[in-house]
C-alpha cells in the first residue's frame, strides 16, 4: 500500500513517529549526491543559455531579471517539490516552514547583529560607500526572491535531506539508523551554497582573478553556516530567510 503523505512536527529530526517505510533504502544517499550536482549543472546551463539569448533578443535589464526569477523557480523550487511529492512527504513541514512569528523574530534579531558586524568591519577596513538602491525588479529579485528560493532549497530541503536517518538494511528501524551530524551536514550544505555561486561569478567575469574570490567565498560559507545554525536552533526556516534578506538588503545598499 502507498504511504500516506507524512507531516513532521516542528523538530523534524525527532523520528520516533516516522514509519519505517518513510525513507526507501538508499533514497537519502542518492538524492544527497544527485540533487546538488544536478542543480549545479542545470544552473550552469541556465547561464550558458542566458549568454546566448540576451544578445540575440536584446533583452532589457528587467527582462533579464525576469529570466533569472523564472530559472530560480524552475530549477531550485519545482524539482524540490516534485521530489518531496514523489516520496509523499509534506513539503512545508519537511523544510520546517513553520512558526513564522517566532522564526521571523529570531531571524530579525540575528540579522541586526550580522548587519552591525558587517558595518563595523566596513568602518574598520574602509572603502565602502552606501546609497539608496533603486526600487526595481532587480532589487526585488536580489533582496527577496533569491533569499527565499535559496533558503527553501538549501537550508530547507538539502540540509534536511542530509539529516534524514538512513537505514543500513531493509530490516533496520529508522530509530536505529545512522544520521549525519548536524555540523557535517551544515558544512556540506555551505559548500554547495558557495559552489552554486561559481557559475555566476564565471559568466560575470569575476573568475579572471580567482584569488580575489577567496574572501567572498569564505564569507558566503560562513554565512551559510550561520543560516543553517539558525534554522536548527529556531526550528523554523523563517529565521534564516529573514537573515538572508537583511544581508542582501545591506549588500544592495553597500557600494
Amino acid at each position: 500500500m502507498p504511504n500516506a503523505i507524512l507531516a513532521f512536527p516542528d523538530d523534524i529530526h525527532n523520528k520516533d513517529i516516522v514509519k519505517n517505510d518513510f525513507v526507501t533504502l538508499g533514497f537519502e544517499r542518492r538524492a544527497a549526491i544527485a540533487w546538488p550536482f544536478a542543480l549545479l549543472v542545470a544552473w550552469t546551463l541556465a547561464w550558458l543559455l542566458e549568454a546566448r539569448l540576451r544578445p540575440a533578443f536584446g533583452w532589457s535589464a528587467d527582462a533579464d531579471t525576469c529570466y533569472w526569477i523564472a530559472m530560480k523557480i524552475a530549477l531550485w523550487v519545482v524539482p524540490v517539490i516534485v521530489i518531496l511529492r514523489r516520496e509523499r512527504i509534506a513539503a512545508l513541514s519537511f523544510v520546517e516552514l513553520v512558526d513564522p512569528l517566532r522564526g521571523a523574530a529570531i531571524g530579525f534579531a540575528a540579522g541586526l547583529g550580522l548587519l552591525a558586524f558587517s558595518f563595523a568591519m566596513d568602518a574598520v577596513l574602509g572603502g565602502a560607500s552606501f546609497n539608496i538602491p533603486v526600487l526595481d525588479v532587480a532589487l526585488l529579485n536580489g533582496v527577496l526572491i533569491a533569499p527565499l528560493v535559496e533558503e527553501f532549497a538549501l537550508r530547507g530541503f538539502y540540509l534536511g535531506l542530509l539529516q534524514l536517518p538512513v537505514p543500513q538494511s531493509a530490516n533496520q528501524s529508522l530509530l536505529h539508523s545512522l544520521t549525519m551530524p548536524f555540523r557535517t551536514a551544515n558544512m556540506r550544505a555551505g559548500i554547495v551554497f558557495v559552489a552554486l555561486h561559481i557559475p555566476g561569478w564565471y559568466f560575470q567575469g569575476r573568475l579572471r582573478a580567482p584569488l580575489s574570490l577567496i574572501q567572498p567565498a569564505v564569507f558566503l560559507w560562513l554565512l551559510a553556516l550561520l543560516l543553517g545554525w539558525l534554522k536548527k536552533t529556531s526550528g523554523s526556516l523563517y529565521a534564516p530567510m529573514v537573515v538572508h534578506i537583511l544581508n542582501n538588503v545591506y549588500s544592495s545598499a553597500r557600494g
